[in-house]
């Protein structure tokens, strides 16, 4: 007499249940493992960028300048602006090239740079007269679309930036729209706004109690190591960054505006807490202060709101991880900065002197 084996109904259950309590306590701890990775080369990225601005300055016995242009300040450049009738010309070309394609050579991207124009640079002038021909985005195009690994933390999605001039500058010019990589790390551009001043609303004066750090990074000049009194290994150059979508500025290396090739300190990591109290901690326009409406894409994690006097703008570190984000101090030292870093003790980091004290 033959006997048929199986399974009952109950048995089958349990080991359903079984199966699924088992997948409950891998799949975490998988993915858990997987960020673990990810955070480990998004680390090692900082890491190299800190090894390639030490032999920058070996090599040029500064820093690179936070941005290559012939304005002194973003004040300066927007009043040039006004001042030719709406757009920049040969006479006064600005090229805003970023610090970080200033070290490519040293992050082993001699090639690109060996291609890279710096007279016209990322940026260079815009004649709005047709063709109107934007000398930067046609000189250096192939370039600029480059996405280059040692940029990105895996942690993050990966998205390009469309260099829409004509929604930046508001019309129907029919310039080119290239489609540029991004980044995710950017450099400490101190604690106040895109000017880098104590003036955070605009009225041409400097307000009462606001005092501006400088940073390791700026328009105006290049920095010594020696000239960083507060300690190479206690001020911070560069720190994560969130890539936004489209025309979203947030991550674009190739541009100099906030968040996309700097920041500014006075929010802590990932955070919205204005340490100035101008901007409204919740609500449509909480987050990073973007320079031109179409440049915020808010979204969640990515929150944002336009200021109209575009060089009072700023943008805050934001990354994708739990509980904080990778800072990298001059010295080269990499480091985890939580959420919850005391304001003050953020904002002195950011400074390059000594005896700074968080502004009240």
């Amino acid at each position: 007499m033959s006997i048929r084996r199986g399974m009952t109904l109950i048995e089958l259950l349990v080991s359903l249940a079984v199966i699924a309590v088992l997948m409950g306590i891998l799949c975490p701890a998988v993915l858990a493992s997987r960020e673990a990775a990810r955070r480990m080369q998004c680390q090692n990225h900082l890491k190299q960028i800190g090894l390639a601005l030490n032999n920058y300055h070996d090599l040029h016995s500064t820093l690179p300048i936070g941005i290559v242009s012939r304005f002194t300040s973003t004040r300066v450049a927007f009043r040039t602006l006004i001042a030719t009738g709406g757009g920049f010309n040969v006479s006064n070309a600005s090229p805003e090239t970023p610090w970080l394609f200033q070290i490519l050579p040293q992050l082993d991207q001699s090639a690109s740079w060996s291609k890279f124009d710096p007279a016209h640079g990322s940026f260079g002038y815009i004649n709005l007269k047709p063709p109107y021909l934007l000398s930067g985005l046609n000189a250096n195009a192939e370039v600029l679309r480059n996405n280059f690994p040692v940029l990105k933390c895996p942690s993050d999605r990966d998205l390009p930036f469309d260099y829409d001039i004509n929604a930046l500058l508001g019309g129907a010019l029919g310039i080119p729209i290239p489609t540029c990589g991004r980044s995710n790390y950017a450099a400490n551009w101190g604690n106040t706004n895109w000017d880098q001043s104590a003036d955070l609303d605009g009225d041409g004066m400097d307000d009462s109690g606001v005092k501006f750090y400088a940073s390791p990074f700026s328009r105006s000049r290049s920095l010594r190591f020696g000239e960083i009194t507060d300690g190479l290994d206690r001020t911070i150059a560069v720190a994560e960054v969130r890539q936004g979508k489209g025309i979203d500025g947030r991550g674009a290396i190739v541009t100099p505006l906030p968040g996309g090739s700097l920041y500014m300190s006075r929010f802590t990591p990932n955070g919205t807490i204005d340490q100035f109290d101008k901007i409204p901690t919740i609500g449509p326009n909480s987050g990073d202060q973007m320079p031109f409406p179409r440049t915020c894409g808010r979204e969640k994690g990515l929150p944002c709101g336009y200021d109209s006097f575009a060089f009072t703008a700023f943008a805050g570190s934001r990354s994708r991880h739990s509980g904080g984000l990778f800072v990298l101090h001059v010295s080269g030292r990499v480091v985890f900065m939580s959420d919850h870093v005391d304001p003050a003790v953020w904002e002195a980091l950011h400074g390059i002197s000594e005896g700074e004290k968080a502004s009240q």
